[in-house]
């Protein structure tokens, strides 16, 4: 531990001006799991100057500054660049540094600019703006599930100084509308913690806190495209006019089970809630953020306290009644799923749920529609054969996290569903020690050229 602090020391007592020689020297140390650049300079130690105000007049890359500071946790994309784990945006051989990335004060003013967030506007950095799908490699977000409201993770900022007083430090989040081949504007993030505080400091060159983040916050992420976005943070070092920029790339898809306590979805063929989750469907409201929950009364279509009709795609919820929309061209329709040669008097397809959380299961049906169907009118049962085309039973045991079911559908009722323009199944999850069930719509296109009867006859008998 003395070895790392006097490395540490011999390496950021140095000051940072990235107008006179600052370099990221291409060595680096390795403590308590972090890898550290080391900065040289041709300046002399001023530890008791206040730190130069920003004129937004001037250029930016005319501002002088004495502290240097790093995003180490989660890695930023600039700390990535240096660690070679994002490639081509070598922006350190010159005379620019990885820690010298500042900007506004104040993030909600208008600078920096949008699309230019990552840089702050200094075209030494510029690269770190450019946003293509894939462009940077992402780092793991840890996050702990801290109460009923909040997730917990720790945010780690590295200075050149063993000790300074920290003025704010703020993070960012982005929301579901962000996706990797867009600019980075204020519209896609959200403040998730803000701390004010003149008793925050660095000691030993280290500044670490733990951002408490809304739950509501986390969930949107998590429902973002690939489960990922990014995280940006900011500082301000006591008697500055000015804040550190960060912007790391992060995905939460290590934290799955620790957002997921619900339930589950059709994935195979894609649900009319999973397509509002990947924002194929538009203007779905609340299900975007969890297609798992769709949970209405059991015994459906008998049931008096099942989903009634008109309500059934939302499982008579009211926080997902968008899914009870209709009309032609409302929802996305996916091919119907590939058909399988059985016996010689039925086909046969594939249906596959994914469970976030298990649960002891009484059984999973499948309804599909019948000749009545229009997706011009609310669904009800008179669109859909009340018989389902397939059930498999679990008689209490839990399935799979991942269940596919084999659907046999008689050749019968096959050459009646080739007939039709529109198709549409209904599964449903039924829970053997509760008195609820999951619905899962599947909004489906007509049967293709391959599939049409006459050729699965040909191929199958």
């Amino acid at each position: 531990m003395l070895l790392t602090t006097l490395l540490l020391s011999a390496i950021f007592s140095s000051l940072i001006d990235y107008n006179k020689c600052a370099v990221l020297s291409s060595t680096s140390i390795h403590g308590n799991n972090e890898v550290l650049p080391e900065f040289t300079s041709n300046n002399i130690n001023e530890p008791n100057r206040v730190e130069d105000k920003i004129d937004y007049s001037r250029n930016v890359e005319d501002i002088k500054v004495t502290t240097s500071a790093i995003l180490t946790k989660p890695a930023s994309r600039a700390y990535n660049c240096f660690l070679k784990n994002n490639f081509n945006c070598n922006i350190f051989k010159s005379k620019n540094s990885t820690g010298a990335i500042i900007g506004s004060a104040d993030f909600k003013e208008k600078e920096p600019k949008d699309g230019q967030i990552a840089s702050t506007g200094n075209p030494f950095y510029r690269v770190l703006d450019e946003h293509r799908a894939g462009r940077w490699n992402s780092t793991h977000l840890q996050i702990k599930k801290y109460n009923s409201t909040h997730f917990v993770t720790e945010v780690t900022w590295m200075f050149n100084k063993k000790t300074l007083t920290v003025k704010n430090v703020k993070v960012f989040l982005s929301n579901s509308n962000y996706t990797d081949d867009q600019p980075i504007q204020r519209s896609l993030l959200n403040l998730v913690c803000s701390y004010s505080n003149n008793h925050m400091s660095v000691e030993n060159y280290v500044l670490r806190l733990n951002c408490y983040i809304r739950n509501k916050f986390i969930k949107d992420l998590f429902y973002g495209a690939r489960a990922s976005g990014i995280l940006l943070s900011t500082v301000k070092i006591a008697k500055t006019d000015y804040a550190f920029y960060q912007v790391a790339d992060i995905s939460l898809l290590g934290s799955i089970k620790q957002i997921v306590t619900y339930h589950g979805y059709v994935f195979y063929p894609l649900s009319r809630a999973k397509l509002c989750q990947l924002r194929v469907n538009k203007n779905c409201g609340l299900i975007i953020y969890e297609p798992q929950s769709v949970e209405g009364f059991k015994g459906f279509p008998y049931s008096k306290f099942s989903p009634p009709d008109g309500k059934i795609a939302s499982g008579n919820k009211a926080e997902f009644m968008e899914l009870d929309e209709y009309g032609v061209d409302r929802w996305t329709r996916v091919k119907f799923p590939e058909v399988n040669c059985h016996n010689r008097t039925h086909l046969s397809f594939n249906l596959t749920w994914y469970l976030t959380a298990t649960h002891r299961t009484d059984n999973i049906e499948v309804f599909i529609n019948n000749q009545n169907y229009s997706p011009a009118e609310p669904l009800s049962r008179h669109h859909l054969d009340l018989n389902p085309i397939c059930t498999i039973k679990f008689h209490g045991e839990f399935p799979r996290s991942q269940q596919t079911m084999s659907c046999p559908i008689s050749l019968e009722k096959y050459r009646q569903l080739g007939k039709l323009k529109y198709l549409l199944m209904l599964s449903v999850w039924n829970i053997y020690d509760t008195s609820n069930a999951f619905y899962q719509v599947i909004d489906l296109q007509g049967l293709s050229a391959e599939q049409t009867y006459e050729n699965m006859l040909r191929k199958c008998l």
